[in-house]
């Protein structure tokens, strides 16, 4: 159930200005929109279902998140801003206050979609806010998981930037009405993190758009995503440089050159490729290495709806998606060796590509819809 108002914080403000309104306005609000990922993939599902909300962002490249270019897209100053769009995450210390200059005074009810700013802005008193959290500030709350010195090296300014970023980020917890977790490795993150309980709604994967009308391998395993450090894409490549085994990358990143230049020519990156394209090559892929110790991991679920095996590092999300022996088989240690190890553990077993489809589809995005139904209908309720 979502909190009383009457234990709305003091911070609030604004004036009541949706009192007798018949029907809730909603506002949706997130972090930035400049990459495809599973953050856009939750955002696009919800402005589906509320598609009358204005999506509010700090930051907004519409030739990289096109399909967003008809929504009522509210951005902040620092749109403006030198390489804002390519490279957002240098504005991070300046985004709370961008995000506070929105004014939410005519919404009924406000859904964050947040994995590191989004949920800090100021709420008005009548209003009640939903925050789905995709994690608290990883490189914050979680520094084992994702160094920001992996990311940039900021020498002496990095303590005093962390301390500047929980102080801030801890401002606008009792901001939040709910809190909804992606996974339950992220429920225990909002617990440890801000004292919160949060409910619990995974990610939407649209199953059926993955899963083939005829199972058809190839000769090649896969590896996707974001080309970032925590991703540990590194230690894949070096296992199929020692397994001489065919691997495709998709994706781009900072580490892509890097990547390419320790690369035997087994391994094949394919840079960015559109859903149409990638769909196929799940499809065909023998099995996806998924090496990051990730907050929910969509594209796991995604390639088990393809029909695909996952072998996966045996931490975060996909402890929670990927079924050892039935939909993947887990390695232990974040390392070439442990990879190599799963790889000739699954090519010993026959694991059934329905059976991956089966399991993917506990996380389909009708069960995401219905559940955020279920939620602000009990808002509605509240109201009547």
């Amino acid at each position: 159930m979502l909190k009383s108002k009457t234990q709305m914080p003091a911070s609030r403000r604004g004036a009541n200005a949706s009192r007798g309104r018949p029907n809730l306005k909603v506002a949706i609000v997130a972090d930035w929109i400049t990459n495809p990922g599973g953050d856009d993939k939750v955002l696009w599902a919800l402005h589906e279902l509320y598609p009358e909300a204005p999506i509010f962002t700090t930051i907004f490249n519409g030739k990289k998140m096109s399909k967003y270019k008809k929504c009522d897209v509210r951005t902040t100053f620092l749109q403006h801003m030198p390489f804002s769009r390519s490279k957002s995450q240098l504005y991070i210390p300046l985004m709370t206050q961008a995000l506070s200059k929105f004014d939410f005074s005519d919404f009924d009810i406000i859904i964050s979609s947040s994995h590191t700013i989004g949920k800090n802005i100021n709420v008005p008193k009548h209003c009640k806010h939903i925050c789905y959290c995709h994690t608290p500030i990883r490189y914050v709350w979680a520094p084992e998981v994702d160094d920001i010195s992996n990311r940039i090296n900021l020498g002496p300014f990095k303590k005093p930037l962390l301390c500047y970023l929980k102080k801030h980020d801890l401002e606008f917890v009792d901001n939040v009405d709910l809190f909804i977790a992606n996974s339950k490795t992220i429920q225990k993150r909002i617990k440890k993190s801000y004292h919160r309980d949060s409910e619990l709604v995974y990610p939407p994967v649209d199953v059926d758009r993955f899963t083939p009308d005829k199972i058809t391998k190839g000769d090649y395993y896969l590896c996707a995503g974001r080309l970032i450090p925590y991703k540990k894409t590194d230690i894949v490549v070096r296992a199929f440089n020692k397994l001489n085994k065919k691997l495709k990358v998709v994706g781009t990143g900072p580490e892509e050159s890097s990547l390419r230049k320790v690369a035997s020519d087994n391994i094949e990156f394919t840079g960015f490729v559109n859903e149409v394209k990638l769909i196929e090559v799940m499809q065909k892929a023998k099995a996806l290495i998924f090496a990051a110790d990730e907050d929910f991991g969509i594209v796991p679920v995604e390639a088990m709806a393809s029909g695909t095996p996952v072998i996966a590092y045996s931490h975060g999300g996909a402890t929670e998606t990927v079924e050892s022996g039935t939909s993947g088989v887990f390695f232990n240690s974040q390392d070439q060796d442990s990879i190599v190890q799963s790889i000739e553990k699954f090519e010993r077993i026959n694991i059934d590509p329905n059976s991956c489809i089966k399991q993917a589809r506990k996380f389909d995005k009708r069960i995401f819809i219905d559940k955020i139904t279920k939620i602000i209908n009990t808002y509605r309720k509240e109201r009547v």
